[in-house]
């Protein structure tokens, strides 16, 4: 994850000045979001807009979530069975 980016879509929530600061702490300048030097929604869309995105919503919110350390687990867990041949 040390070369990777975190990109977030722009829901309110997500976009707060603590939110962003804490994002800041792991991603630096590779966070890209609103307020940030990479805006969203740029003209050039990705795999993410396209598949990775859709993949975890419908994984993740198959069946009931009771707390937030639970939903971050299936986040991890989901993100874990994407394998770069699903992203060609």
């Amino acid at each position: 994850l040390q070369h990777s980016y975190f990109q977030q879509d722009s829901a309110t929530a997500h976009t707060t000045l603590d939110t962003i600061a804490f994002l800041r702490e792991f991603f630096d300048d590779r966070l890209i979001s609103l307020h940030t030097q990479i805006e969203p929604r740029s003209l050039c869309l990705t795999v993410v807009d396209y598949f990775v995105f859709p993949y975890l919503k419908n994984s993740i919110f198959r069946t009931l979530i009771n707390n937030l350390q639970e939903f971050q687990q299936r986040i991890v867990e989901e993100c874990a069975t994407i394998m770069t041949e699903m992203l060609q």
